[in-house]
């Protein structure tokens, strides 16, 4: 676990989109809020509580980007650019056999599910739930009748608020390409079936995750009393 966190404090490889579309920073989150009994060793919570400050700080300064620039695949700087001793200077953290396997396993069903999904929304582009004023003067540009009927996309005073794509894909997963070939539409059931196996497996861990921690907790605490 501290491999993989020091990880993510030292390598030079992760943009914006890529810490936006993966779990890593719910992991962070969980680790800063994890009960640890001796954490003088690895000091984990106190490094995730860092690395997740210094993302926030990031995320501040893309807000103030341009669309374009907000939509460019910026890469992120390192936390951390020096490495501990014992961990040599090209050090990268390495997976065994079977977590690279689910890891790529992963990867396969996050990209198809996301071809899929834009696929979606090129034959069902999605509507915007809201308009916000671009100026102070915006107000004035549009009829009231324009207003209500949320009809706003020639003025250029107002920009489209939309929902998150995590809610807003979700309903790509009930559609079928009009267009897909009977192959595709095979693979398609295929990866479906994977996908179920992986959301199972993760469930899976979870929980056992949960159990061994309410057994040490229960230990913890029989020793306490003893």
């Amino acid at each position: 676990m501290s491999d993989f966190l020091l990880s993510l404090e030292t390598r030079e490889d992760l943009t914006s989109h890529i810490l936006d579309q993966t779990e890593a920073r719910d992991a962070i989150i969980g680790l800063a809020n994890r009960e640890i009994g001796d954490d003088s060793k690895f000091n984990f919570k106190v490094r995730a509580a860092a690395l997740l400050q210094y993302w926030d700080k990031l995320y501040l300064q893309r807000s103030k980007l341009s669309p374009a620039e907000a939509l460019a695949d910026t890469h992120i700087p390192p936390l951390k650019k020096e490495l501990p001793a014992g961990k040599t200077l090209h050090w990268k953290l390495t997976l065994t056999d079977q977590q690279a396997h689910e890891a790529q396993e992963d990867y396969d069903h996050f990209k198809h599910r996301k071809l899929h999904a834009l696929k979606y929304f090129k034959a069902n582009p999605p509507q915007p739930i809201g308009w916000a004023p671009k100026n102070d003067n915006a107000w004035k540009t549009v009829n009231r009748a324009k207003l209500e009927n949320g009809d706003l996309y020639d003025n250029p005073n107002f920009k489209p608020m939309y929902s998150s794509w995590d809610l807003l894909s979700t309903s790509a997963l009930f559609w079928t390409d009009p267009e897909a070939t009977a192959e595709e539409l095979k693979e398609d059931e295929e990866r479906q079936k994977i996908s179920t196996e992986l959301s199972l497996r993760k469930a899976g861990k979870i929980l056992e995750r949960h159990k061994r921690r309410e057994e040490q907790r229960a230990q913890r605490m029989l020793q306490g009393s003893a």
